[in-house]
């Protein structure tokens, strides 16, 4: 079996700005069933 973790990372902007927030990068990791990396892959938006 493998897994698959992943992360988002996103912007932050106090509710007084009116901006929202943005996914900015993804970020995975593929495990096999040793818990051993055997993939990574990361996307950065901007």
């Amino acid at each position: 079996m493998n897994y698959i973790i992943f992360d988002l990372e996103a912007t932050y902007w106090e509710k007084e700005n009116g901006r929202k927030s943005e996914i900015i990068e993804i970020g995975a990791v593929k495990l096999n069933d040793k818990l051993e990396q055997t993939g990574i892959h990361r996307v950065y938006k901007k």
